[in-house]
């Protein structure tokens, strides 16, 4: 049984939207400056931007996360690892 890797911490790291319910997001990149439960605050050229992270898959450090699977604090992601 393949045991799924805990996401570690984002806040600082540099994000791209691959894919998004809102085709408007993707593509967006930019630095992470906060997470909560159900967003991540990412800083971008054009601003600040909340992304839903149910709604985004992105590409960070070359490899692809589904938004859905992050849902939840850093912290309660963690706990289990």
């Amino acid at each position: 049984m393949e045991r799924k890797k805990k996401l570690a911490e984002i806040t600082g790291k540099h994000i791209r939207v691959l894919a998004s319910d809102n085709k408007e997001l993707v593509g967006m990149k930019g630095k992470v400056v906060k997470e909560t439960k159900n967003m991540i605050v990412l800083r971008t050229e054009e601003g600040i931007k909340k992304l839903i992270k149910s709604q985004i898959t992105f590409e960070m450090d070359g490899k692809k996360y589904e938004g859905k699977e992050m849902i939840g604090k850093f912290v309660d992601r963690i706990a289990g690892a």
